[in-house]
């Protein structure tokens, strides 16, 4: 007679890949080695898939395990897979206003734009430099601050952007110059005429 055993089967876990930081993608396995026509769904205990890595897991790479599957028809083998933690992508930010190297007239209100974009979450706050100075934030778009009645100068702005996970970037350096002009006190001196003399103011 004939004894026939149970078959193999395999069971491996599929590799995937998730942001640091985000929730685990859905876990999914190949199975090699179904007879008559077989599918998981023939199986009486399903497969379980679970990973090593926790949420806060830095970047790299970690086990998919698989377990529990059971059938009377197959002896059940597993192949772990891999999950790929990804690093942080860092925000992108960029000054858009005012222009570089560009001229304004002493006590002008300046307003300071940005645009910032973040690839593998979002952008939380976005803040405006004067050199070292802070000058003011935006937390949601369109990144805006307005900053009132800037005196003469030359001047060199950035924009600072921060995404949810307390990563930052700094955009390239924008200089502006402040000169006299109309909206000024500093304007060239006025000369005003009197019965007697000239005067000077």
């Amino acid at each position: 007679s004939i004894n026939l055993g149970p078959a193999n089967l395999i069971v491996r876990a599929d590799n995937k890949s998730r942001a640091f930081n985000a929730p685990e993608p859905a876990f999914t396995a190949t199975f090699l080695g179904f007879v008559n026509g077989d599918t998981a769904a023939n199986l009486t205990q399903p497969v379980v898939l679970a990973t090593t890595a926790m949420l806060s897991s830095p970047a790299g790479n970690y086990d998919i395990n698989g377990s529990g599957a059971a059938s009377v028809n197959y002896a059940i083998q597993y192949r772990k897979g891999t999950l790929s933690v990804l690093p942080n992508i860092a925000p992108t930010v960029s000054l858009t206003a005012p222009s570089n190297d560009s001229n304004r007239p002493a006590l002008s209100d300046f307003i300071l734009t940005a645009d910032a974009a973040d690839t593998d979450g979002s952008v939380v706050l976005v803040e405006f430099f004067e050199g070292g100075v802070k000058l003011g934030e935006s937390t949601a778009s369109p990144y805006e601050f307005t900053w009132p009645s800037v005196p003469i100068g030359t001047y060199t702005l950035t924009a600072v952007a921060t995404d949810d996970l307390n990563e930052s970037t700094t955009s390239s350096p924008v200089t502006v110059n402040v000169l006299p002009g109309v909206n000024s006190a500093a304007v060239s001196p006025m000369v005003m005429r009197s019965p007697d003399r000239f005067r000077l103011y």
